[in-house]
């Protein structure tokens, strides 16, 4: 709904996905709309224009994508980052573990936050990342499927990093975005249940 039209999406804005996730809580519907919505809004934000290219159009057509930007620590600071990301040559080397990482064994694409020479940073990972780094999560809302992510050892080309001028930014939006859509989700369930 809220990816751009010359990217195979509708081209509206989050204003339109909030009543489509409202009637989702609503029917407690578990689905990885919401986290694929977010790991679009991710790359619409922070993403290069190749980044852009490739993963807007899957995501359009039904890719799952999602977001592992929680650790240990708890801290709703998404700038708070202990996982890392050091440079050898093309490439980057990741360490750290994220929890809370909704969807994950059926994703696409995930957008993970590390620390990059002190500064926060935003990666791509894919499937074949991730593959045999996942850890189920026992979570109290069980129509969600939740999953750890260790990224030690993950080796990744340099091309998977976002925009790093615009890590801020892209941040900030995202938590607008998920603060507005879960807040929409649990909106629909509210009413669900005076109804």
């Amino acid at each position: 709904i809220a990816i751009p039209e010359a990217h195979g999406g509708v081209g509206l804005t989050l204003a339109e996905v909030v009543p489509v996730v409202e009637q989702m809580g609503r029917h407690l519907l578990a689905s990885p709309f919401v986290a694929a919505t977010l790991a679009a809004q991710a790359i619409a934000s922070g993403g290069t224009d190749t980044q852009q290219a490739e993963w807007l159009p899957q995501l359009a057509e039904g890719a799952i994508g999602t977001l592992a930007l929680s650790e240990a620590h708890g801290d709703w600071d998404l700038t708070n980052i202990t996982a890392t990301a050091h440079s050898e040559g093309d490439m980057l080397k990741l360490a750290g573990e994220k929890l809370f990482v909704l969807w994950a064994e059926s994703a696409a694409l995930i957008v993970t936050s590390v620390m990059l020479d002190g500064k926060p940073a935003l990666v791509v990972l894919t499937a074949a990342d991730v593959a045999g780094r996942l850890r189920r999560e026992a979570i109290i809302d069980e129509t969600k499927r939740s999953f750890a992510l260790s990224l030690d050892g993950i080796t990744i080309a340099k091309s998977a990093l976002l925009d790093f001028g615009k890590t801020a930014q892209t941040l900030a939006h995202i938590e607008q975005a998920a603060a507005l859509l879960q807040s929409a989700e649990m909106c629909g369930g509210s009413q669900s249940v005076i109804d």
